[in-house]
């Protein structure tokens, strides 16, 4: 179980797949993109079971956004928002981060969004600054235009030195479709849209036994037992770091990053992609 500060990722997963031992590896798995495709390009070869902690995907209120997207509830998806606003002071590492809302907290959010919509994504445009009241030396500030798979837009914006109203910590998240809408305001409460109207009615949650990072622990264990997959896997994750990366990569130039051109730049081959063995 790989918990350490994100640069030190590399090369502690790398040591223990070399031992062809299975790796839960917390979020990020790797600190940048070309350290996150060494590590799955390692995994392929040794043909090992990476698992990477995302925790938000093993919450009640997350996968009813999914199912129920899934399901068709509120139709063809037209576009998404998420907004978060919480102040927040760490010790340590964080507060040198040059990206820090990007880097170390975004990436939940992106990872809950393609687990949510079921989709990837296809460009980053992004813009990251720090207030000058803010208490971390890199940019504590970003928003973010990301297209998904079938033209899907969807806006984000987050704040670790917030002032007035704040969020969830999942993210003030909007899903608007032909059908309604589905949001999520507080944690664990999911309100659903039918059509136009203006009065929402809370969405049912799935009852689980484990949540957080107990599911994902007791998810490991099964998936080394070979009675589970690895959810998520590094096969999938890879996608979230890519947009992670290319949303730093397109705050740092100015410009929109086209996700597949950043993974390619970074050496990732699709067709590489094993059929993943049981540890």
């Amino acid at each position: 179980m790989v918990v350490t500060p994100p640069e030190t990722h590399r090369m502690i997963t790398s040591e223990v797949l070399e031992r062809d031992l299975p790796v839960f590896c917390e979020k990020p798995l790797a600190a940048n993109l070309s350290d996150g495709v060494t590590l799955l390009n390692l995994a392929r070869t040794r043909r090992s079971l990476v698992m990477v902690g995302q925790g938000r995907r093993w919450l009640p209120h997350i996968i009813a956004l999914r199912d129920g997207v899934r399901s068709g509830l509120i139709g063809n998806l037209g576009y998404a928002t998420c907004q978060f606003r919480i102040p927040f002071r760490f010790d340590g590492w964080r507060n040198k981060m040059s990206e820090v809302l990007i880097e170390d907290l975004a990436i939940h959010h992106f990872d809950s969004l393609r687990f949510i919509l079921g989709r990837n994504g296809r460009q980053v445009s992004a813009r990251s600054y720090r207030p000058d009241w803010s208490w971390f030396a890199g940019n504590s500030c970003a928003s973010v235009d990301l297209l998904f798979e079938g033209n899907l837009p969807v806006h984000y914006f987050g704040s670790w030195v917030a002032r007035g109203p704040r969020s969830s910590w999942d993210g003030e998240l909007i899903l608007v479709g032909s059908e309604g809408a589905l949001m999520l305001r507080e944690d664990e409460t999911v309100w659903h849209y039918r059509g136009e109207d203006l009065e929402p009615e809370p969405l049912p949650l799935p009852r689980l036994g484990l949540t957080g990072m107990a599911y994902g622990l007791d998810q490991f264990t099964r998936a080394v037992r070979g009675e589970a997959p690895a959810e998520p896997d590094i096969e999938d994750n890879i996608f979230s770091l890519a947009l992670t990366s290319a949303a730093v990569a397109s705050a740092r130039t100015g410009r929109p990053v086209d996700v597949d051109a950043h993974l390619r730049v970074a050496r990732w081959n699709p067709l590489m992609r094993h059929e993943k063995n049981r540890c």
